[in-house]
């Protein structure tokens, strides 16, 4: 009787949910989560997003990882950092030892034309994915705004990875994005392949 009280309670509050992250089939992109363990009872998490454009090398916002973290999850699993470059206003590429399996890889595009239509993929945290349109209006401004929780996400065009969100200005009804520094990252590749 104790053990279907407590089952019960469980259920009622949540606590035997399971909130496992999951990769988009559709995208790609990679849901991250950071972790800070203040002490055995007390830990502290912060979400963003991320994509990886190599089985080793992950791409997100530089200002996900602003906050020192203990423990860094890609789509739920921990991963471990081995080192991290970052690039542009707010771009961050992350060697790490491995992706989770079955994530998607992008191959990577310079950005193209003003006016190109592109789409914005990310995380919403408490609503999951969401993948916005928007028009590109200069290198790394959108007009159309990405949502909090998209940041680190991954900038597309025809498929193609071409930047990393990294902030909304809602005033001026734009988002902006670092794209992506491809000899830099092709660099990491070429010196991070661990499979």
């Amino acid at each position: 009787m104790k053990k279907l009280l407590l089952i019960g309670i469980l259920l009622l509050t949540g606590c035997a949910q399971t909130n496992t992250p999951q990769e988009s089939k559709a995208t790609g992109v990679i849901k991250l989560q950071t972790v800070k363990v203040i002490d055995p009872a007390t830990m502290m998490y912060g979400e963003g997003s991320a994509f990886a454009v190599s089985p080793n090398v992950v791409v997100t916002a530089l200002h996900n990882l602003s906050d020192p973290y203990t423990i860094l999850k890609l789509n739920g699993k921990p991963v471990i950092v081995l080192k991290s470059v970052p690039f542009g206003r707010d771009g961050l590429a992350i060697v790490v030892n491995r992706i989770p399996k079955g994530t998607k890889i992008y191959a990577m595009k310079e950005c193209p034309a003003p006016g190109t239509i592109i789409k914005a993929a990310g995380y919403i945290p408490s609503k999951g994915f969401a993948e916005l349109k928007g028009t590109l209006t200069a290198t790394g401004t959108i007009a159309g705004l990405v949502s909090k929780g998209q940041s680190g996400g991954a900038i597309l065009h025809q498929g193609k990875a071409i930047g990393t969100i990294s902030a909304l200005i809602p005033t001026y009804g734009i988002s902006l994005f670092d794209p992506l520094d491809i000899p830099m990252l092709n660099k990491l590749i070429e010196e991070n392949n661990y499979e």
